[in-house]
């Protein structure tokens, strides 16, 4: 061989062994990747990351993450009760006449700046939760606090924080409140999340949900922290090091990505792409069941319902000041019994659940709670002849157009759904075509999620197709309460003074057993007056990838300890159907 041939020869070798090492770098550096990093799914992007304005259900996976509670807390699905367990409160005591709680905060909790988190960030940030100009969803929660009083010595309906939350020092905690406030709920409305005061405190209530701080949260104390957020593509924390409540996340990162398409989240969650994958439709889990063995399903029950909204208020007459007048279509509750009956919904229960996923609901006090459920009310019955019979009597008449008219208004309206809301896109046809039989004319409209919530929020909507998840102690007021300015859930513009009262009388029992009555009265209410369609209970149906390891869906979150979950080193085996 030639000396030149040999050093050609040997830089082939040379380059090739680079080559060779490069690819087994990638490869180690991939598989390092899939060790430490869990992808989750969701349809819709978080609407921000600040607790005290967020009102999704993906923002608030977002703050559980990278924000601290004062406590936590378990379902005892044995009674239907939250358990309260020590977080940033170490301890707390509750006075004798239930009319205040001392909180005992540890005191080596700090935020990702290294600020130690004191009592002074939970009353800041409850000054902001009451604060009518930001508006928080979660104003309720102060219903029962020490109230600022007129000139005559009665309590108005604003707070006064400097009786009603107490900071003695860092590390205590008090809040008063005008009355004796069952255990549970004390526990659960003094349980809301705070944000660091020594970042937001000279931004205005005026600039708050605007301010970028909502979307930058670099600042936070969980047991992750934010990294980053790319709108509606995904957003990332990685494991807080400095957590001691009680501990960092296990897994080093965490992404969620935002991906709106059904089909496309289940192909990601089949191939390994994704990890988790939540709202599973009934007919591709008993699939995934069959020909998926590296996928685990799981069910929770009883957390989530879907429900078909009537407005009950003229929404027009609404945008225009705020007035009160009944729907024009919707406004009567013997009109919105009809629309109950005339829906099959034993049928979609067999057709899109396969009788395996959801029940039927009758009202929205979940069956969880078991003390408090009234389980003698049974589901409207499907009778459209009855149906009919019910919108004769309330004045409506087939037009020659074969549309029900009265008083010269077609019943003809738009029933919204959101997109991406698979049991929606399911159930507004069947809807719509039950209706059509009636002589109704409805129509279906999709709208982007945020776009949905928005308008349901300010009653700009006719008619929707919604789901909620129920809070885990009983409170009417955000979905039921008279007052729509602070009823944020209350879509539908129900107004009931007696449901207003009966959440009162519940709430002002110390005794469970004393407060049930209160609320199966309500149940009785809800299915005399039909405020809105409800539909069923369904069940979240959840796939995991066999990789993640720990996980522990509830009815609490399908997250429950996620901070605890670890990643298997090599992911399952992907089936290739």
């Amino acid at each position: 061989m030639t000396h030149t041939y040999i050093r050609v020869l040997c830089l082939l070798l040379v380059l090739f062994t680079v080559a060779c090492q490069k690819k087994d770098g990638e490869k180690s550096q991939a598989s390092n990747a899939l060790a430490t990093t869990l992808v989750l799914a969701d349809r819709s992007d978080v609407d921000n990351f600040n607790p005290i304005i967020s009102s999704t259900l993906s923002g608030g996976n977002a703050i559980s993450m990278i924000y601290p509670g004062i406590t936590t807390a378990t379902f005892d699905t044995a009674t239907g009760i939250l358990v309260y367990q020590p977080a940033v409160a170490k301890s707390w005591t509750i006075s004798p006449d239930f009319k205040s709680i001392t909180y005992n905060l540890r005191g080596d909790v700090k935020w990702t700046d290294g600020t130690p988190l004191t009592s002074h960030d939970f009353k800041f940030s409850y000054q902001l939760y009451g604060d009518t100009i930001i508006a928080s969803a979660r104003q309720d929660y102060l219903e029962n606090f020490v109230k600022l009083r007129d000139k005559k010595g009665n309590p108005t309906d604003i707070v006064d924080f400097d009786k009603a939350i107490l900071t003695p020092n860092d590390t205590t905690l008090i809040f008063n409140f005008d009355k004796p406030v069952a255990k549970h709920l004390i526990e659960f409305h003094t349980s809301l999340t705070p944000i660091p005061k020594h970042v937001w405190k000279d931004v205005k209530p005026s600039e708050f949900r605007s301010s970028e701080l909502n979307a930058n949260p670099t600042v936070s104390c969980g047991p992750f922290k934010f990294k980053e957020w790319k709108r509606q593509q995904e957003f990332t924390v990685v494991s807080n090091p400095d957590y001691n409540v009680p501990a960092p996340g296990k897994i080093p990162t965490i992404t969620m990505r935002i991906i709106p398409e059904y089909t496309t989240q289940l192909t990601q969650l089949k191939t390994g792409a994704i990890d988790v994958m939540d709202g599973i439709k009934p007919e591709d889990a008993i699939k995934i069941e069959k020909e998926n063995p590296e996928i685990d399903i799981r069910t929770v029950k009883y957390r989530t319902y879907s429900y078909l909204m009537l407005s009950n208020i003229d929404c027009k007459a609404y945008q225009e000041g705020k007035q009160i007048k009944p729907h024009p279509l919707f406004g009567t509750k013997k009109t919105r019994l009809a629309i109950a009956m005339a829906i099959d919904r034993e049928k979609i229960l067999d057709g899109y659940y396969f009788g395996k996923y959801a029940e039927l609901m009758t009202s929205p006090i979940s069956p969880a709670f078991k003390w408090a459920f009234n389980s003698d009310i049974k589901p409207y019955p499907y009778d459209p002849k009855r149906a009919k019979e019910l919108l004769a009597e309330d004045g409506w008449k087939i037009g020659t157009d074969g549309i029900l008219e009265r008083d010269g208004v077609k019943f003809s309206f738009t029933l919204h759904i959101s997109k991406g809301a698979t049991a929606g896109e399911y159930m507004a046809p069947i809807i719509q075509q039950s209706l059509k039989e009636l002589g109704i004319d409805c129509k279906i409209e999709v709208l982007e999620f945020n776009v949905f919530v928005e308008k349901g929020r300010k009653h700009e909507l006719d008619a929707s197709l919604n789901g909620l998840s129920v809070g885990l102690e009983i409170d009417l007021a955000p979905t039921f309460g008279s007052d729509l300015n602070k009823a944020a859930f209350n879509s539908a513009g129900y107004i009931n003074k007696r449901v207003d009262e009966l959440n009162k009388l519940a709430q002002s029992k110390l005794l469970r057993e004393e407060a049930a009555p209160y609320w199966k009265e309500f149940q009785q209410i809800f299915h005399d007056d039909v405020p809105f369609v409800p539909m069923f209970w369904g069940s979240r149906v959840v796939g995991f990838n066999k990789r993640v390891i720990g996980e522990n869906p509830d009815i609490l979150s399908i997250y429950t300890d996620l901070d605890k979950w670890t990643l298997s080193t090599m992911p399952a085996q992907v089936s290739v159907k």
